[in-house]
């Protein structure tokens, strides 16, 4: 019992001593030579270059058309039927940011009807739009890791 009061103060006692190293004002350890900047504004740079990459919003269609082709496409249950609506729509639309969504639905469709080679198919055309989609990273990673085993 004396073990494990003890080591639960020292951890107790670690965690105090390692959260009052971290929260120590960084204006204090910044070198003061440094007179042609302000003070603070060193220490705001790397948040603002953190925060300087832009927001990615949800995809959304241009025009009405596009819409209504978006709709017409994403209606289909089959997944066979999908990926061709949406080979279709990125032909006639091939700016539209809806393609994305076209190619992960057929790619979750074939997930469903385990068919992994058109769900990697499915993978590959949308991060061909979009290289940092993490659904279709991670699907495409799954299929790829079952594969090499």
């Amino acid at each position: 019992m004396k073990r494990v009061a003890i080591a639960s103060l020292l951890i107790s006692l670690a965690c105090f001593a390692f959260s009052q190293a971290g929260g120590s004002n960084p204006s204090q350890t910044a070198p003061q030579g440094n007179s042609t900047q302000p003070q603070g504004s060193t220490q705001q740079q790397p948040a603002s270059s953190a925060q300087s990459a832009p927001a990615k919003h949800p995809p959304q269609a241009k025009t009405q058309p596009e819409f209504d082709a978006f709709k017409a496409a994403s209606a289909n249950q089959d997944p066979a039927a999908l990926e061709k609506a949406a080979d279709d729509f990125a032909t006639k639309f091939p700016d539209s940011e809806l393609r994305v969504i076209l190619y992960k639905t057929a790619m979750r469709g074939y997930q469903s009807a385990n068919n992994a080679d058109k769900m990697l198919e499915m993978g590959h055309k949308a991060l061909a739009i979009d290289a940092e989609d993490p659904e279709s990273l991670v699907d495409v990673a799954e299929v790829l890791t079952e594969r090499t085993r």
